[in-house]
């Protein structure tokens, strides 16, 4: 079998590949923490973020979101972040919330 070879150049570094699976700021794996599921890693900035990703995965209104990639989920949610399109999505669940606080579990 005839080996292949690849230039170092286009090696990709795959310790700055992660990114948060809530926020999807994009750092070094070693910036973030890990929860595994089964076979898979997701990483996350903080706990806040593993917590409301926990909880929202699995919803129906928010399930396809959760799992979209960090590009697709940028291009959908454009200059919102994931906890507005959250109380968007649950009205109920923010009540009295302003535009930056985050979600109270």
């Amino acid at each position: 079998m005839p080996k292949v070879f690849l230039p170092p150049d286009t090696k990709r570094d795959c310790d700055v590949c992660a990114h948060c699976s809530w926020c999807v700021r994009e750092a070094r794996r070693r910036e973030f923490f890990r929860i595994r599921d089964g076979p898979v890693d997701y990483y996350f900035c903080n706990v806040l973020h593993a917590e409301l990703w926990l909880e929202y995965r699995h919803k129906p209104e928010t399930r396809n979101l959760c799992r979209m990639l960090p590009p697709e989920r940028r291009e959908y949610l454009g200059d919102l972040t994931m906890e507005q399109e959250i109380s968007r999505l649950f009205p109920e669940r923010c009540e009295g919330c302003g535009p930056n606080q985050l979600l109270a579990p």
